[in-house]
């Protein structure tokens, strides 16, 4: 009985000790909406939280907790610089820099970052590089939806295939 109780005992601390945040798929998905009012594409992107904050440690060499209030500032500017690291636009061959607005974090460990894309009047096409989380992740996939009045575009991006162009059918 003692002996059983100990196997018990080790393999409860044997699972205990296994990483609670590896898991087998890594995936963002990014929203893309023309908003023809402002002339904007409004743009939502859904990552894991533990994620991104293992992506902005190894990027700004300190620990980073993203549903910390106190750290609101300090973690907006942090992932501002790394959007615009591993998330560039080109419109018509012109770069474009979106403007950032912020995040969330959900309990159930998502993150929404929200930016937006200032767009020319009259656009032909709209080159995306994404690269978000694909240097932390080798199996990382970023899915964006682009849509527009009239059209939905969607392409997945991984470490192999980080620039995509999404023509522009207004």
């Amino acid at each position: 009985m003692i002996k059983r109780i100990s196997i018990f005992t080790l393999l409860i601390l044997l699972f205990s000790t296994i990483s609670v945040d590896a898991h087998e798929s890594y995936m963002s998905v990014t929203q893309m909406k023309y908003n023809a009012e402002s002339n904007t594409i409004q743009c939502e992107m859904k990552v894991t939280a533990h994620d991104l904050e293992k992506a902005l440690k190894i990027q700004s060499g300190r620990a980073v907790i993203l549903d910390k209030a106190s750290l609101l500032v300090s973690n907006n500017q942090l992932i501002e610089q790394y959007l615009q690291r591993n998330f560039s636009i080109k419109i018509d061959d012109v770069k474009t820099y979106f403007t950032y607005v912020g995040y969330e974090v959900e309990l159930n460990d998502n993150a929404w970052i929200y930016f937006e894309i200032p767009c020319p009047i009259n656009m032909n096409k709209i080159e995306i590089s994404n690269m978000v989380l694909t240097e932390t992740f080798a199996l990382q996939q970023n899915v964006t939806h682009l849509t527009t009045n009239t059209t939905k575009q969607s392409f997945v991006f991984t470490k192999n295939e980080t620039n995509n162009t999404f023509t522009w059918n207004e």
